[in-house]
């Protein structure tokens, strides 16, 4: 496969992705999804595994400039750390880590960095 048939496919898969997404968030959510099972997106009441949504979102944000999906990032990774104190210690380090890491690397905000810290 060619460099740009790669590079053509990815991007393709991103925009699907960012469209799925996008949908997802329009539709008045109140639980975080964990994941997507037979094209559906699943609800889990366990935060342990919502963080991988925050985490997208912080990619599209990064990749297109777009501070929506910034403010979209930020309102579920505040979701997320929200649940912090009611799971067993360790629980949330990997989902914290993709929800939280990129707003820290990009604002600097020292409650989020303790909030790494302490996972």
């Amino acid at each position: 496969m060619q460099e740009l048939e790669r590079v053509a496919q990815y991007q393709a898969a991103l925009a699907f992705a960012r469209q799925q997404v996008s949908a997802l968030l329009k539709d008045g959510r109140t639980v975080l999804p964990a994941h997507t099972c037979g094209g559906k997106w699943v609800a889990d009441p366990n935060p342990a595994s919502c963080g991988y949504l925050a985490g997208m979102l912080w990619h599209f944000a990064q990749s297109t400039g777009d501070t929506q999906w910034r403010a979209d990032a930020e309102r579920c990774a505040q979701a997320l750390s929200e649940q912090f104190n009611t799971v067993r210690p360790g629980a949330l380090g990997l989902n914290l880590l993709l929800s939280h890491l990129p707003w820290y690397e990009l604002t600097g905000d020292k409650q989020v960095r303790r909030i790494l810290h302490d996972a």
